[in-house]
């Protein structure tokens, strides 16, 4: 899929000739590595600035008669199945739908997405030809990214166009393909494209475009080659949190080690350093030596009841994220109680175990356990 780009203005051409020039150098390193960088950003993404964009979910007829191919294919499923794979992505950017086809989409209106069904040369003008399944033209005139879908191309009059509506949305967003720039990485963003799911390279692209986290963002480029080799392990992604727990994982290289929580919704957030260099000989293989480890020992009462986002700053880079649920008893520090509870049939039918208050961590440990 060709990424096309018009009425930029001298600023926006330097800053894409800026990105595209730092990409393929950065590409040509990937070549010769044995494991790809990471995502590739494209251009600067037209609704960088707004974080957010309005696709219209029912496509726009182009040619004389569009009746053939939209009683073969419903669009606007395939357009909201595509957009629900993309908010997997733990981006601060929000989608909206919209449903009000723009009378003339050459020039739809300011934050949009307009899904356009053609032929190889019907498009808006100095858009043609167009020579493959589709394309996403970035208009920056008016932040809004028109895509264009060839019926004439198989993957559309075969009744197939998920996989190229999934992608082409990446190009409006402001991803590129990391296979052109030499990357050698599972991505719905590869030019060729066999994915029916979003991989974990598409998801991290773009999550660093639009990152939740509100340190200072980076560039595509400078993301892309400042991401960390490691992984944050605890707590879980999704889990349930309280008491007194551990944030932890390894990183191979580390000057600063930090963690951000916060929460949606709030300008407040927690910033944290974090201990690093524990021995992990589990992770010598990948880092080539062993004192790889950071945690943080952290008392989720500190946070009150809710929803909270874990982010971990690695030099300022992110390296990871989890969202969990933290639970609490209504106090920071709860003194003074006692409790124990057996747990029949755990961890296995006829056994059993006694889980008992520890006031040190603010939670319930296991105490004795029966055959």
């Amino acid at each position: 899929m060709t990424l096309w780009i018009r009425n930029l203005t001298k600023r926006e051409w330097l800053l894409a000739a800026l990105y595209i020039t730092i990409g393929l150098v950065l590409g040509g390193m990937a070549a010769c590595a044995d494991e790809a960088y990471a995502w590739v950003g494209g251009v600067y993404p037209p609704f960088k600035e707004e974080s957010s964009a309005t696709v219209i979910m029912q496509p726009y007829c182009m040619i004389d008669d569009c009746s053939p191919y939209t009683t073969i294919v419903d669009y606007p499923a395939n357009i909201e199945a595509a957009l629900k794979q993309w908010e997997w992505a733990k981006a601060a950017f929000t989608i909206h739908r919209g449903h009000n086809v723009p009378p003339d989409p050459c020039h739809a209106g300011e934050g949009t997405v307009v899904f356009i069904l053609t032929d190889s040369n019907n498009l808006c003008p100095g858009d043609g030809p167009l020579n493959s399944g589709g394309r996403a033209e970035l208009k920056y005139d008016m932040n809004r990214v028109l895509i264009y879908l060839n019926v004439e191309n198989y993957t559309i009059r075969d009744g197939q166009p998920f996989r190229l509506i999934l992608h082409e949305l990446g190009h409006a967003w402001g991803l590129g393909h990391p296979d052109d720039f030499g990357q050698k990485v599972q991505a719905v963003m590869n030019s060729t494209i066999y994915y029916l799911e979003l991989q974990e390279d598409d998801l991290r692209g773009m999550a660093a475009l639009y990152p939740h986290t509100p340190v200072e963002p980076r560039t595509p480029v400078q993301e892309q080659a400042a991401r960390p080799k490691g992984f944050l392990e605890n707590p879980r992604d999704g889990s349930s949190q309280s008491g007194v727990g551990v944030i932890s994982g390894w990183v191979c290289e580390a000057e600063l080690v930090e963690v951000l929580i916060w929460s949606r919704g709030s300008e407040d957030y927690k910033r944290e350093p974090v201990s690093y260099g524990t021995n992990r000989v589990d992770t010598a293989e990948v880092c080539d030596d062993a004192d790889n480890g950071f945690g943080l020992l952290f008392n989720w009462n500190r946070l009150g009841p809710g929803d909270y986002i874990i982010d971990v700053l690695v030099d300022e880079a992110w390296l990871g994220r989890s969202e969990i649920t933290v639970t609490t008893l209504g106090e920071e520090f709860l003194r003074g109680v006692e409790g124990e509870y057996v747990l029949e049939d755990f961890p296995y039918p006829g056994s059993s175990v006694v889980i008992e208050w520890e006031q040190s961590l603010q939670n319930f440990v296991i105490s004795d356990h029966h055959e």
